[in-house]
């Protein structure tokens, strides 16, 4: 209830006398900023100050009323007036952390001027549907600065959402809001959100990369030294990552933060998860600036992040394909999405697979690896797509397809039945069954023989009903991560493995 910033506006405005009357008006600081209008009065043309709340809630001219205490004031006093206080009102940002689980929300004026004392918009990251920037906030203006050192000024991470779109935003906030107040250190901790110049923002920490910025800073296999420390390091990330999937995938559902729709039948809530889009990009690395982080000599954390195609139901998560509902990367997407035109949590298993096999890749044998793989995987593609056209396979007006680098291939078989259809049939490529032959060939650790057959076997199974489910998968990586902290030799020690008999396993 103060008037501290409408005392300096006004002297700043050579209008100090009028500060009665703003008392008398009940006017506060609260009440800015003052929106400037033109009037459509007959007696001529003249400038009105409404409240920029009113504003926000009004929904027609009729409830927007004209500040009284500027009714006597020169046009130009109140362009300056208008013009001056925007360098009053730079907002004070309460962020989760630190005592505080609250997630804020802030609707700002389009003059506002935003607190950032390091803006690096001009050169963000544009994902499918945000972009992504770092930033860092004057430390008079957010709770995360306890410390007097001036350098002791974390970075964030603003992700602005490329459409305006009320429901999407909505949508990405609750599911993020499922887990705030749970602080699980592998899932990406919202800060606060804000609308401002007609789009949407979200406020995150700031990571230092990730999973695809991790490979390419130590590319090579000898670097960090595949040793028995490294060796638990990435038994424990992949232990949590699985750990962060499965709180997902069981989604607390007690929250207050939720809206009633989510939680008004407790006897059937959504509880069913599904992250939606797993992928390197989608794994922040923090090396540094995490409220988790114990050992400043450690590798960092993986930390699961963007939940914008995140989805929770009731008793089932099965849900006919949505192109707005699929990742844009084609690369991890399951065969299931081409065939049966449906989707389920098991969507998550097959991508989490997809990425731990390229995590294997990077392991034994470095990130130049990991770039020949993809591109193995794109040219047997095209060569697939060039096949099915000679055929004349896409005859009939049926749609042409765009080749690229995912796991499995896609043919089509001609099926007699009452008229002449045709069934589409997904395989896992050849070179993807290659890739797990030559891994265990040359040679590698039980600990990557247990990781690599759990994947082949459980993981990347073609039928979505037969991949293993989230319970089970942070069971097996428990028992992997527990022996690797007992035993040196099973996860330094270097062993063959015999080749394994193809099967029919991997077709849909």
């Amino acid at each position: 209830t103060h008037r501290r910033k409408l005392f300096a506006l006004l002297a700043l405005s050579e209008q100090v006398r009028s500060v009665k009357e703003f008392v008398d008006c009940g006017i506060h600081d609260s009440d800015l900023p003052f929106i400037m209008e033109e009037s459509k009065s007959a007696t001529g043309p003249f400038y009105l100050l409404y409240k920029w709340h009113d504003l926000r809630k009004s929904d027609g001219a009729d409830s927007r009323k004209p500040i009284s205490c500027f009714f006597s004031w020169q046009d130009s006093k109140l362009e300056n007036f208008e013009r001056n206080q925007w360098q009053l009102l730079a907002p004070y940002f309460e962020l989760v952390g630190r005592g505080y689980s609250k997630v804020e929300h802030y609707n700002f004026a389009d003059k506002i001027i935003l607190p950032f004392i390091e803006d690096s918009s001009d050169s963000s990251t544009e994902g499918g549907f945000s972009n992504v920037w770092r930033v860092k906030i004057h430390r008079a203006h957010h709770n995360q600065c306890p410390s007097k050192n001036p350098t002791d000024n974390p970075s964030y991470a603003i992700k602005r959402l490329q459409k305006n779109d009320e429901k999407a935003f909505k949508d990405e906030v609750q599911a993020l809001k499922r887990f705030s107040d749970k602080h699980h250190y592998h899932l990406i901790n919202l800060l606060m959100t804000y609308h401002y110049r007609g789009q949407y923002h979200l406020v995150f920490p700031w990571a230092d990369g990730n999973l695809l910025d991790f490979w390419k800073k130590y590319p090579h296999h000898d670097f960090p030294p595949r040793d028995w420390n490294f060796a638990q390091w990435v038994a424990r990330q992949w232990l949590a990552v699985v750990e962060g999937l499965q709180a997902i995938h069981k989604a607390p559902t007690s929250s207050s933060s939720l809206p009633r729709s989510e939680t008004y039948d407790p006897n059937d809530p959504r509880s069913h998860g599904r992250h939606g889009d797993m992928k390197p990009e989608n794994i922040l690395w923090f090396k540094s600036g995490h409220q988790y982080l114990q050992d400043p000599d450690d590798l960092g954390l993986f930390v699961i992040s963007d939940f914008g195609l995140t989805r929770f139901h009731r008793s089932k998560t099965v849900d006919q394909v949505s192109p707005t509902h699929l990742a844009r990367t084609p690369t991890y997407r399951p065969p299931e999405c081409d065939v049966s035109k449906t989707i389920s949590q098991s969507y998550d298993i097959w991508t989490l697979g997809c990425v731990l096999l390229e995590f294997a890749i990077w392991y034994l044998h470095g990130w130049e690896e990991v770039d020949k793989a993809s591109e193995r995987r794109a040219a047997a593609e095209r060569q697939a797509i060039a096949e099915m056209r000679a055929a004349a396979a896409f005859a009939d007006g049926r749609e042409d397809v765009i080749p690229g680098d995912k796991f499995f291939e896609l043919t089509e078989n001609s099926v007699v039945e009452d008229d002449a259809t045709i069934e589409k049939v997904a395989r896992l490529k050849q070179c993807v069954k290659d890739e797990f032959k030559s891994l265990r060939q040359r040679g590698t650790t039980r600990f990557f023989h247990e990781m690599l057959d759990y994947v082949e076997d459980h993981l990347l199974r073609m039928r979505p009903d037969m991949r293993a489910k989230c319970d089970d998968i942070v069971h097996k990586f428990t028992q992997m991560h527990d022996r690797c902290l007992i035993d040196e030799s099973y996860c330094t020690a270097e062993i063959p493995r015999p080749d394994r008999a193809d099967t029919k396993l991997s077709e849909l």
